[in-house]
């Protein structure tokens, strides 16, 4: 039996479709098409140019659609894009046979980052007019993710301020010899490009602490001013973000993404919902967040949009202890303003302390004490030895916790966080696979548009 014959420059009397030689590819790649190709008549920055100057530019959808086919291919390289471009048969067929170089993809890049929440958003909308996504239920999970900044660059904030006090003492002086005749052939009373560029990353630093709705910024890193100091499991602290991601419970599907400067979810929930609420068009039936989400004020913001929320409770020593007297089983009478213990005694209202959680969010406490009716009970010496009687406090939105706690226990909410896996699996995948670990780019705004190009993976 004889062999098939070889030639590399092999002529077809007809030509080949390209199509059929991507295979189940070209489905993803016709739906992308579609997709940007409408977009294109509604974005200007996707539209052809205007100038006549010069050879014919590219088409800045396809360039869109290589990126986004890029990142959801694991590339993202310019040159590795641009090699795609030249070898690969499904990227052939994506560009029709055009040939973008790496700085072309550059370029188009740097001006559309901007762009890409509104992007996303009208492919959320897109979706959602093709009856693909429905985002009836929204689940909602953060993660920390490193920035570029140096950790090695983090400085206390009370030693910046000190430094920047003396170089400005520092320079008065200089000045104040030059003025009285001194030093103006030395040239002592010029400064160099890097006591200028060193003073300007610290005022830079220092006004960016001011800014955050934090109690108090102790340290801030003078590379990436707008990151927080976290803590992360491998390596200890250094200049991160707070990554918030929502999703569609029924596709998986990512809907909203934002690079935030909290350390931690408790005041994340409602600002997420709304984020996934402008992605959809419209308000969500349901939320599903883990219990680090879970606050009373939170909760009452989202409940005030007839939005249910399924949040399990945070574990402690008050929802966990079977003391009968514990804080727990004391229900509230809203409309008498009195606080009844498990043994019907009434414990009077006090007073309402507000405690500052930071600059701007503020948390109020009502407070509640049964003063003599107390040591006149039975149960006096188990449940308080205080002569003033029982005091019991309660954060002013308990009652929507409450709600949140009794609709989380039902099997429609056991359902409801079971699908919190899916998020889950997501952030996860998010980290290993993709790399979400750490970001090279600084800034919220540039953190938050990376994130979105790696979700699109």
């Amino acid at each position: 039996m004889g062999m098939r014959e070889w030639k590399t420059s092999r002529k077809e009397l007809l030509p080949q479709n390209m199509r059929e030689w991507v295979g189940d590819a070209a489905l993803f790649v016709d739906f992308l098409v579609s997709f940007v190709k409408e977009l294109g008549q509604t974005d200007p920055q996707l539209q052809a140019s205007t100038n006549r100057m010069g050879a014919p530019s590219f088409d800045r959808r396809m360039l869109l659609a290589v990126w986004l086919y890029g990142l959801r291919s694991g590339i993202t390289s310019c040159r590795k894009l641009e090699e795609a471009c030249r070898l690969r048969v499904d990227f052939l067929y994506l560009t029709g046979r055009q040939l973008p170089d790496h700085s072309t993809l550059w370029l188009f890049f740097n001006e559309y980052r901007s762009e890409l929440k509104p992007t996303f958003k009208r492919l959320v909308e897109w979706l959602r007019s093709k009856s693909l996504v429905r985002g009836e239920v929204v689940l909602i999970d953060g993660t920390m993710v490193a920035s570029a900044g140096s950790r090695h660059q983090l400085r206390k904030v009370e030693k910046l301020e000190k430094q920047l006090s003396e170089m400005e003492e520092e320079w008065n002086r200089r000045l104040e010899q030059v003025t009285e005749g001194e030093g103006e052939e030395d040239g002592s009373a010029q400064r160099s490009k890097e006591q200028v560029r060193l003073e300007q990353q610290i005022a830079s630093a220092l006004a960016e602490t001011k800014n955050r709705d934090e109690k108090k910024t102790k340290k801030v890193c003078l590379t990436d001013p707008e990151s927080a100091v976290v803590k992360y499991k491998d390596y200890g602290a250094g200049p991160g973000y707070n990554v918030q991601v929502s999703s569609d419970a029924e596709t998986g599907m990512v809907l909203s993404v934002e690079a935030t400067t909290d350390k931690s979810d408790v005041h994340q929930l409602a600002r997420q919902t709304q984020n996934a609420q402008e992605m959809l068009g419209s308000a969500p039936t349901a939320v599903v967040a883990d219990a680090g989400y879970h606050t009373a004020d939170e909760l009452a913001e989202v409940e005030g949009r007839k939005i249910d929320v399924y949040c399990p409770e945070k574990p402690n020593a008050n929802n966990t202890c079977d003391n009968p007297f514990s804080a727990q089983h004391f229900r509230l009478d809203e409309e008498r303003s009195v606080m009844v213990c498990p043994a019907g005694e009434e414990l009077g209202y006090v007073r309402t302390e507000t405690v500052s959680t930071g600059r701007i969010r503020t948390t109020q406490t009502l407070i509640y004490r049964g003063g003599e009716a107390c040591s006149r009970c039975e149960y006096f010496g188990r449940c308080t030895k205080s002569p003033r009687g029982r005091t019991v406090k309660r954060v002013k939105n308990y009652e929507a916790s409450r709600r949140t706690i009794e609709r989380t226990k039902t099997e429609l909410g056991k359902e409801r966080l079971a699908q919190r896996r899916q998020i889950e699996h997501r952030m996860s995948d998010l980290k290993s696979r993709i790399g979400l670990r750490r970001v090279w780019v600084k800034g919220r705004e540039r953190v938050t548009s990376s994130c979105y190009l790696r979700q699109w993976r």
